[in-house]
């Protein structure tokens, strides 16, 4: 068979049994470093909630609602504002969030983290009201490794730099 058709045929015919040796992961593992609660809340013009943890961060973000079942909420890390205070999308990553109601739902992404010092909570698409958020947290993630060495230098913006790197991650 030509190899096109062979490859095809190895796709339907299921999956495939992994090949090579399994090894353990070479890099310490990425954890939480810190918690962060929000310093302020305020509306959007688009009909929802923006939180503002006071830090720009690479981690993930949890949300407590209470809302009716089928309600979505579209949850998005912000890292700029215009220049009306409103979240200014830098790229099209977000999450959604389908409530399954009559009780106080908490959800966190488990497999992906985003950047931002804010998270707007907002109606999605289809919806016109915004359940009620009852709690919202941020986790600061990063790798385990232990930290070593130090950075100094008379340029003060430097310092301002390496100052937020390391408390951003």
């Amino acid at each position: 068979l030509p190899r096109v058709a062979t490859e095809r045929a190895m796709q339907l015919s299921g999956p495939q049994i992994p090949k090579g040796k399994l090894l353990p992961a070479m890099h310490p593992p990425v954890i939480v470093k810190r918690t962060y609660v929000p310093v302020s809340c305020k509306k959007t013009a688009a009909g929802g909630l923006l939180f503002d943890f006071g830090q720009n961060m690479a981690g993930f973000f949890e949300v407590t609602l209470r809302g009716r079942a089928g309600q979505k909420v579209r949850l998005s890390a912000v890292e700029k504002l215009d220049q009306d205070g409103q979240p200014l999308p830098c790229c099209n990553t977000w999450c959604r969030y389908i409530l399954v109601g009559d009780t106080e739902e908490m959800w966190r992404p488990r497999f992906t983290y985003q950047a931002g010092r804010w998270l707007h909570v907002q109606p999605d698409d289809e919806e016109r009201e915004l359940p009620e958020v009852v709690g919202v947290r941020a986790y600061s993630v990063t790798s385990s490794a232990q930290d070593t060495g130090n950075f100094s230098c008379s340029d003060v913006r430097l310092m301002q730099v390496h100052y937020l790197i390391v408390k951003a991650a």
